[in-house]
């Protein structure tokens, strides 16, 4: 799910920017306003590092995307 949620990121960056051009999309996604996933909402900072990136382990269970338990 993490990689389409790239693509998904990536997709908002070039209609944001209007432009394929890796500098205009990364300039675009550095605005702060947040991009819907399929993981939620991510946000990009001025330096393009995630805001409040979570890393969580999950599994399929019962036909749904759950973190495991600790």
């Amino acid at each position: 799910l993490f990689s389409y949620a790239t693509i998904q990121a990536f997709a908002e960056g070039i209609k944001r920017a209007g432009s394929d051009d890796p500098a205009k999309v990364a300039e675009a996604l550095k605005n702060g306003t947040p991009i819907s996933t399929v993981v939620g909402d991510v946000t990009f900072d001025e330096k393009g590092d995630l805001k409040n990136a979570s890393y969580d382990i999950n599994q399929w269970h019962d036909g749904k995307y759950a973190p495991i338990a600790q």
